[in-house]
């Protein structure tokens, strides 16, 4: 398990906190955040294109002040987002209109990217997403349900990411919520089998634990939920960070139950450890809110694996002639012609048969370490490289067929829009 930067406050301060941080003046805010400056990442790391740090904060509701473009919640996020350098931040139970998404600018270069928003209550999600991160504006994908799913590919550096903002029915309806889920797990396959890309990198309140130990109470009010949410965690191989950092609460009720759970999570197929992977660094930060500030900051990169070769792919023509080409031009390239053979315009055996290509040659050259088994490997690696090559060509041009079609359907469905407003 990777080593794991992080800053949190105990339980017993987050209970003092929020029973002393009841003010929401300007003045008292600077207090309000609460974290080890210590743990912040370095600016190489930050400044690293292959590392990725991503927010996440339930609101509790901020209509008034996206109509206002301003307000304590609004100072206490810019205060959070001010001393590092963010790509996403996904804000969740926001209640906001859509008309109303573009008022508030929490951080210079981080706008509001894609958003399911609902103005009635426990509703509302926004994915904000720096400029360097290319969206594709026809992957947009939302749930079924307004204020609870929003999803697309961005792409940044010539690689694809499909990022998710989500927000669980805080209701305890079990049916509703298993309901949402399936219809997240149905919209990454459908973008990954589009895109052609399977990195995933979701967060927002789930208002639902994958583990039962992770409320207090040490029981689900949602069962079915946390069984597919396990699912889905297993079938995209998704690491969930909070788990790393030490499985933190992020949400506490106000009063005197002292309830608490984790539900706010930032869950990623992405690289986190190994080699060439940053240390993973994780914060919970009690504010203002009822729900803790979750961030990280991680390598993005994935760990590259070799997958085994396609049947349809060797058996293609294509690879056959070209495969044929490649070996008899390493064993020309390596090879030398054997004696018998090098006077006679047919090269022939002993016994009048015509001698196979590869038997007219001897590979073990003294000289300069040249053997079999090195041309053997060069041979193998030529064919592995000729195979991974045509099958990426043919990835894309699937990819991009599918593309096309998206990008129509996503045309056709403005231009329906646009005639039903003018009508």
């Amino acid at each position: 398990m990777p080593e794991i930067t992080h800053t949190t406050t105990s339980t017993s301060d987050v209970w003092h906190n929020i029973s002393t941080h009841t003010s929401t003046s300007q003045g008292s805010q600077d207090n309000l955040i609460r974290a080890d400056k210590t743990a912040s990442p370095n600016r190489s790391q930050e400044k690293s294109p292959d590392n990725i740090t991503i927010s996440t904060q339930n609101c509790g509701g901020m209509r008034g002040e996206y109509h206002r473009r301003y307000g304590p919640k609004t100072s206490v996020l810019r205060k959070l987002l001010a001393n590092r350098r963010t790509d996403f931040l996904v804000l969740t139970e926001t209640r906001a209109e859509d008309t109303k998404k573009q008022n508030i600018r929490l951080k210079w270069g981080l706008q509001a990217s894609i958003s399911s928003l609902c103005p009635e209550a426990k509703a509302g999600v926004i994915v904000y997403a720096t400029d360097e991160h290319k969206l594709i504006e026809d992957s947009v994908k939302y749930g079924s349900a307004p204020g609870h799913l929003c999803m697309a590919v961005y792409e940044k550096n010539k690689k694809k990411l499909i990022v998710i903002g989500y927000y669980g029915p805080s209701e305890n309806n079990d049916k509703l919520s298993v309901k949402l889920l399936q219809e997240l797990r149905d919209n990454i396959k459908t973008l990954q089998h589009v895109y052609n890309t399977n990195r995933i990198l979701i967060a927002g309140d789930f208002n639902a634990v994958w583990r039962e130990r992770d409320a207090n109470s040490y029981h689900s009010r949602k069962p079915q939920t946390t069984r597919l949410f396990q699912e889905i965690i297993e079938e995209f191989q998704l690491t969930d960070l909070g788990l790393l950092q030490g499985a933190r609460h992020t949400w506490y009720r106000r009063g005197q139950e002292q309830q608490s759970s984790r539900i706010d999570y930032i869950l990623t197929n992405l690289q986190v450890d190994g080699a060439g992977a940053m240390k993973p660094q994780v914060n919970t930060i009690f504010t203002i809110f009822d729900h803790v500030y979750l961030q990280a900051t991680f390598g993005a990169e994935m760990t590259k694996r070799k997958s085994p070769m396609k049947d349809y792919i060797l058996g293609s023509e294509e690879y056959i002639i070209s495969a044929e080409e490649n070996i008899k031009q390493i064993i020309r390239q390596y090879g030398i012609t054997k004696p018998e053979y090098q006077e006679e315009a047919v090269q022939r055996n002993g016994d009048g048969t015509t001698a196979s290509f590869e038997s007219q040659f001897t590979f073990n050259h003294d000289s300069d370490g040249i053997n079999s088994l090195m041309v053997l490997n060069t041979i193998i690696s030529r064919l592995e490289y000729l195979h991974n090559n045509i099958l990426k060509t043919s990835k894309m041009q699937a990819a991009q067929k599918l593309q096309n079609t998206s990008k129509t359907i996503f045309r056709l469905k403005t231009q329906l829009k646009r005639a039903r407003e003018q009508s």
